[in-house]
């Protein structure tokens, strides 16, 4: 009897530690998961400052939210391409779910966390901010694994960040050569060789001359040319004195800009005195714009071109 009674102490002795081991992996579970929303705590209209490290040895990109919009900071300053910037933030918007996938990061390399691994920084001040480092995509291509600062878990991340952070500077940067539209214009002159086109923005027409042009034309040739968007960039001194357009805008504010292009081999320059900066456009782009300058010429004007 002494021993059937022991036998069912033991027994339920094993049965209870049993049951508290099981509530207590329930309960590390459901923690896991409740806390395993990495961006919870972040308000994406606040956010100021992103940094993105590539691999080892890469130099930080280091992005920040400035009153006129956001700028790259480092390791140039440059405007940021908003369009870029509202992807990344959009991503991170719906606070998406992660779950751990390995509990050490022994596995690092088995989800593509090792030291190659790019690294994100989103912050809204010192005191609240995120930091961690993002892994291969998941096999459905949906998501990422990533690594959050300070912790030694692996987290399937439901969102694929990876392709935002995995971008180069030059996709950061902002493509727009120019920042106006046509219709800020007031004057636009292009300087080809000996010959001058000089547009009047009238009201809601163009002359040219003090001759009407008709709008559409004009948002043909000038519109199509400041809509365009940079290729790249060059960033060391570049002799433009070749250039084989100059051209020159003045804005509804005042404002002046002017610039050179140039075409040297396969590759075309298009130089803008607000930044300083040199674009490399569209091989095409001289091309259509001296040959659409000459069209409205031809077209509109008695002697076929316009001096000064």
């Amino acid at each position: 009897m002494k021993l059937k009674k022991s036998t069912k102490i033991l027994v339920g002795a094993i049965i209870l530690f049993g049951v508290i081991y099981a509530i207590q992996r329930l309960s590390f579970t459901t923690s896991t998961t409740e806390n395993a929303n990495p961006f919870a705590k972040l308000d994406t209209s606040k956010i100021n400052r992103i940094s993105i490290t590539g691999a080892v040895g890469e130099r930080e990109i280091i992005i920040a939210r400035e009153s006129r919009g956001w700028f790259i900071v480092s390791p140039i300053r440059f405007e940021a391409d908003r369009s870029e910037i509202n992807l990344l933030l959009s991503a991170i918007a719906g606070n998406p779910p992660a779950s751990v996938v390995a509990d050490n990061l022994s596995d690092s390399l088995a989800y593509g966390l090792g030291e190659d691994a790019p690294s994100l920084g989103i912050s809204e001040n010192i005191q609240n901010g995120i930091s961690l480092r993002v892994g291969s995509v998941t096999p459905d291509f949906d998501g990422c694994y990533i690594e959050l600062k300070g912790s030694t878990r692996i987290l399937d991340l439901t969102k694929n960040i990876r392709t935002y952070v995995s971008q180069s500077l030059t996709n950061w940067r902002d493509r727009a050569i120019f920042e106006f539209r046509l219709e800020d214009i007031r004057e636009a002159i292009f300087n080809l060789g000996d010959t001058t086109y000089h547009f009047t923005h009238v009201d809601t027409g163009w002359q040219m001359e003090r001759v009407n042009i008709p709008a559409a034309r004009i948002r043909e040739v000038i519109g199509d040319f400041i809509g365009t968007m940079a290729l790249s960039f060059v960033d060391t001194a570049l002799s433009m004195e070749k250039s084989s357009m100059d051209y020159e805008f003045i804005i509804a504010n005042g404002s002046r800009q002017s610039g050179k292009l140039m075409k040297e081999s396969d590759q075309t320059y298009v130089s803008n005195s607000a930044n300083d900066q040199t674009y490399v456009a569209g091989s095409l782009i001289l091309d259509n714009l001296e040959r659409g300058l000459r069209e409205i010429s031809r077209d509109f004007l008695k002697n076929g071109n316009s001096k000064r």
